[in-house]
């Protein structure tokens, strides 16, 4: 790939991914927490991208010296929850047919994860625009799920007899 060295090992202009100054990680972190909040109420898939990308920022952090509060993800609500996966763990593997139980898991320790990001992730980032961004989400939701109910026929049969969405 390279003939003789990388041309960034003797670049005094370089500076290494993990040096950057504590600022861009924080307007990185908070860029991640923003698209979390818009994409919360529209997609899955959008969630779990910027979950990753939450984590990695997080875990990037605190490799750099930064004060990451992990105790922040020690809550009531969140120790109940991981109460809840216990159970459903204990009751998953000793139910009638544990191999299909089990893999419903994933779900319930998905939710625990998600908790914590978030526990975490908020006292790190700029979250003055947190409301702003999940309360515009959420509208564009509310509005599109409005929009269907309104404009949207669903068939009713092989027919072709079609119904208003209600």
């Amino acid at each position: 790939f390279f003939i003789l060295k990388p041309p960034w090992r003797n670049w005094s202009g370089f500076t290494p991914m993990m040096r950057l100054d504590r600022a861009w990680r924080r307007d990185a972190l908070t860029g991640a927490l923003l698209a979390f909040c818009a994409l919360l109420p529209l997609s899955i898939a959008g969630i779990n991208i910027t979950a990753v990308l939450l984590t990695l920022l997080l875990l990037w952090s605190s490799h750099s010296g930064d004060s990451v509060p992990w105790n922040r993800a020690l809550t009531p609500f969140s120790t109940t929850l991981l109460a809840y996966v216990a159970v459903g763990a204990i009751v998953s593997a000793t139910g009638v047919e544990p191999a299909v139980s089990v893999k419903q898991l994933a779900k319930d320790f998905h939710k625990l994860w998600l908790l914590w990001l978030l526990l975490v992730s908020l006292p790190l980032a700029d979250t003055r625009r947190v409301p702003a961004v999940l309360g515009g989400a959420c509208l564009l939701s509310a509005a599109h799920g409005i929009g269907q109910a309104l404009l949207l026929r669903i068939p009713l049969n092989a027919a072709g007899d079609t119904a208003w969405m209600r």
